[in-house]
C-alpha cells in the first residue's frame, strides 16, 4: 500500500521557527509570544482540516512558552541587566 502524504500546516511550521529564534536572539520574547500564537492558531487549524504538522505545533508553543518565561526569570531574578537595556535604549536614541 502506498502512503499518502498530507500537507503540513504552515501555521505549525513558523510556530517551530519562531521557538527556535526566541532562543537564538536575546531577549526575544516577541517571537516567543508569536510562537505560542502561531502554534495555537495551527492546533485549530489542523484539527479542522486534518493535515500534518501537530508536532511542529507543540514544539514551537513549548520552545515559545520556555522562552518567554526563561526571560521573564532572568529579569526577575536580574534586574540590572533590564537597566543596561534601558541606558542602552537611551544612549541609542540620543544618536
Amino acid at each position: 500500500m502506498e502512503k499518502i502524504k498530507r500537507k503540513k500546516d504552515s501555521f505549525a511550521l513558523i510556530s517551530l521557527i519562531l521557538g527556535i529564534f526566541s532562543f537564538v536572539h536575546l531577549l526575544g520574547m516577541e517571537k516567543g509570544i508569536l510562537a505560542l500564537i502561531f502554534g495555537l492558531l495551527a492546533l485549530k487549524r489542523i484539527s479542522r482540516s486534518g493535515e500534518e504538522g501537530r508536532g511542529f505545533a507543540i514544539g514551537g508553543m513549548i520552545l515559545g512558552i520556555l522562552s518567554i518565561v526563561l526571560i521573564i526569570t532572568v529579569l526577575t531574578l536580574y534586574p540590572e541587566i533590564l537597566e543596561a537595556l534601558r541606558e542602552s535604549f537611551s544612549k541609542t536614541l540620543k544618536r
